[in-house]
C-alpha cells in the first residue's frame, strides 16, 4: 500500500492506525464472545426449542411476487449459527470463546418442515435432541455472526432478535434516504447531484439488496448493517474531499468490520465496491486528489481486512498450533478451485438445456463461472420478492448497465470529472466481478446468496442514474 506521501512518518502513522483498528475490532469480538460464554447453554437451547415449536423457524421471507411458493425467512447458516450456541464447548476458557462448535457426523438429509429443508437445520434438531451429539470446531477462527446471535438470543426470542436486526437495517437505510431527500428538496448546486445519488442508493438497497430475503438473518444482516451505516457516514462526510487521515480510518474500520462478519457471503467485494462508489459520487472530483483518496481508501480497507483475518488465524495458531491452520487452507482451496464434480442434478440439466456440456461445466474454471452465473440468475427471484424476471433484470442487467455505462462515459464523458467518476465506478464493478473468477466452486455451491455483491452494482447503477437526472434537471433557484 502506497499513499504517495513524502513524509515517511505519516505513512507509518497511517499503518499504525490501521493495525490499531484491526486489533481493536478483534479485541471487541473477544470481549463480546466472553460475555456470550457466560450465558448458560440452557438459555440458547430454550430459545431454539421455542423457535422450532412456535413455527418461527418456518416463517416465510417477504416475497409478495412469489405466489404460493414457500421461501423460508431463515437460512441454513442461521441453523448452523444457532446450533453452535446450543452445544457445550469442546474446550473451556479462551478456546471456547474463539472457536464455535458444530454438530458433526450427521446424515446428509434435509430437516422436517418445521425448519428450512437443509442439512444444517437437521443438525440443529439433532443437537437439540441429544446433548452428547458428536461435535467439531467450525473454521476454528472467531465468528462475528455467532457472537451477535449469542448476544441477542441471550435476552430475546429468536423472532424478536431477527426483527431487531431487520429494523436496524431498514432504519439506517431510511434515515440516509430521509436526510439526503430532505436536503435534495431544498438544496441546489453541486450537492444536489450527490444527494440524489445517495437517496437513490439507500432506497435501491431496500428494494434490490435482498433485504426481504436476508434482512432477518444472523448470517447476512450484520454485514449489511455495517454497509448501511457506512453509507450514512459517507453521506455525512464526503470522502473525496475529507482529510486523508479520516479516509484511512473510515476505510480501515469498514474493512475490519467486514472481516469480522464475513462468513464467505460476498461481503468483502461488496465492501470495497461501496467504498469506491462513496468516493465517486461526490462533486468536484479532481483526478490527482480523487486517485490519492481512492488508493488510500482501497489500501486501508484491504490492509485492515487482511490484518483482521491474520490476527484471527494467529490466535488459532497460538491456541491449537500451526497444524490447525490447515483446516482453513483446505476450505479456501476448495472454494477457489474449479468445480471438480460440484455440478449435477438440476444444475446439469440447466447447463445441458442451454447447449453446454455438463462435463465441461464441471471440470473447467470457465465452465464453472458460467454455471455459477446461471445458478445465481436462477435463484435471483427468491432474492428479489419472488420475481425471477425482476431478479434477472437487477442481478444481470444492473451490473451490465454499470459496466457498459461507466465504460462509455469513461471514454466519452463530456467533462474530466464525469470521466473520472465513471472510471471509479468501472473499477468498483470490475473488482466485484473478479470475485466470481476466483471463488468459482463457492459461487456454485452457494449461489442462492452469492448474487448479493452483484446487487450492489445494480444499486450503484441507480445512484448513477439519479446523479445524471439531478444534473440534467437542476432545481430552479427561487427569486427573492
Amino acid at each position: 500500500m502506497h499513499f504517495r506521501d513524502p513524509n515517511r512518518r505519516d505513512f507509518l502513522r497511517a499503518g499504525g492506525g490501521i493495525a490499531a483498528i484491526a486489533a481493536a475490532v478483534l479485541a471487541g469480538l473477544l470481549a463480546l464472545s466472553a460475555a456470550v460464554s457466560q450465558v448458560p447453554v440452557s438459555v440458547f437451547r430454550a430459545r431454539a426449542v421455542e423457535a422450532v415449536e412456535s413455527g418461527t423457524f418456518a416463517a416465510s421471507a417477504f416475497i409478495p411476487l412469489g405466489g404460493d411458493r414457500k421461501v423460508y425467512r431463515y437460512h441454513y447458516n442461521d441453523c448452523l449459527i444457532v446450533s453452535m450456541l446450543v452445544l457445550e464447548p469442546l474446550d473451556p476458557g479462551l478456546r471456547a470463546m474463539v472457536s464455535p462448535r458444530a454438530a458433526a457426523g450427521g446424515p446428509r438429509q434435509a430437516a422436517p418442515p418445521a425448519l428450512p429443508p437443509q442439512r444444517d437445520c437437521n443438525d440443529l434438531l439433532r443437537a437439540l435432541a441429544d446433548r452428547e451429539i458428536p461435535r467439531a470446531y467450525y473454521h476454528r477462527y472467531i465468528h462475528g455472526d455467532w457472537i451477535v446471535a449469542g448476544l441477542l438470543l441471550s435476552v430475546l426470542p429468536l423472532g424478536a432478535a431477527s426483527w431487531l436486526l431487520f429494523g436496524a437495517l431498514v432504519g439506517l437505510s431510511l434515515l440516509t434516504a430521509f436526510l439526503a431527500g430532505r436536503r435534495l428538496a431544498v438544496g441546489g448546486g453541486a450537492a444536489r447531484e450527490r444527494d440524489a445519488a445517495w437517496l437513490a442508493m439507500s432506497l435501491a438497497f431496500l428494494l434490490f439488496g435482498g433485504v426481504g430475503r436476508f434482512g432477518w438473518s444472523f448470517s447476512f444482516a450484520p454485514s449489511d448493517i455495517v454497509f448501511s451505516g457506512f453509507l450514512l457516514y459517507a453521506w455525512r462526510v464526503p470522502l473525496a474531499q475529507a482529510e486523508r487521515t479520516r479516509v484511512v480510518r473510515a476505510a480501515a474500520l469498514l474493512g475490519a468490520l467486514t472481516a469480522a462478519f464475513e462468513f464467505l457471503i460476498g461481503a468483502a467485494p461488496a465492501g470495497v465496491a461501496l467504498l469506491i462508489a462513496a468516493i465517486a459520487f461526490n462533486p468536484g472530483l479532481v483526478a490527482a486528489r480523487a486517485a490519492r483518496r481512492a488508493i488510500a481508501a482501497i489500501g486501508s480497507y484491504a490492509a485492515a481486512f487482511a490484518l483482521t483475518f491474520t490476527l484471527k488465524y494467529a490466535l488459532v495458531a497460538a491456541l491449537w498450533g500451526l497444524s490447525a491452520l490447515s483446516d482453513g487452507g483446505q476450505q479456501l482451496a476448495w472454494r477457489i478451485g474449479a468445480p471438480r464434480g460440484n455440478i449435477g442434478g438440476s444444475t446439469a440439466d440447466l447447463v445441458a438445456s442451454l447447449g453446454m456440456s455438463p462435463e465441461w461445466a464441471a471440470s473447467t474454471r470457465l465452465g464453472g463461472i458460467v454455471t455459477g452465473a446461471l445458478r445465481m440468475l436462477y435463484y435471483s427471484g427468491d432474492f428479489l420478492f419472488g420475481s425471477r424476471l425482476l431478479g434477472v433484470l437487477v442481478i444481470g442487467g444492473g451490473p451490465a448497465a454499470l459496466v457498459l455505462g461507466s465504460a462509455l462515459l469513461a471514454l466519452r464523458g463530456r467533462t474530466p470529472e464525469t470521466r473520472l467518476r465513471a472510471r471509479l465506478l468501472l473499477a468498483a464493478a470490475l473488482l466485484t466481478l473478479s470475485w466470481y473468477f476466483v471463488f468459482v466452486s463457492h459461487t456454485i455451491g452457494h449461489s442462492e446468496f452469492m448474487m448479493r455483491p452483484l446487487s450492489w452494482l445494480a444499486i450503484f447503477s441507480c445512484g448513477g442514474a439519479a446523479w445524471m437526472w439531478a444534473k440534467a434537471w437542476p432545481r430552479p433557484r427561487l427569486r427573492p
